[in-house]
């Protein structure tokens, strides 16, 4: 019994590091990076530096969601969460398991 232990204790060890070296392999890949920033009528979202409807970056960002699970939001200090929060909730439905908001300090030029 204490041999069938040892056996199931080194067939778990060896499936967490074959898990752990995948998450590496992941964590590598850059993330998809999208901005959004505010307007007077609502919100720009630009990817590669085209400026996106939502709909439109929920289909870029769903051929890139296979490839790499994270994504950035990039905006400004000044960008209201209506924006932000329409941006992530479409990341994530999209099949990005992280998402990270970074703000500069100051808006992008228009």
């Amino acid at each position: 019994m204490g041999a069938g232990l040892t056996t199931r204790a080194i067939v778990f060890g060896l499936l967490a590091v074959s898990s752990l070296a995948g998450c590496a392999k992941t964590r590598d890949r850059q993330p998809f990076v999208a901005t959004v920033h505010a307007v007077t009528n609502g919100c720009v979202f630009r990817v590669a530096g085209l400026e996106v409807t939502l709909d439109q970056l929920s289909v870029i960002a769903g051929r890139e969601a296979s490839k790499t699970r994270r994504a950035q939001l990039r905006g400004d200090v000044e960008t209201p969460y209506r924006c932000v929060g329409a941006a992530i909730y479409t990341l994530q439905r999209v099949g990005f398991r992280a998402v990270d908001f970074r703000t500069d300090p100051s808006p992008p030029a228009p």
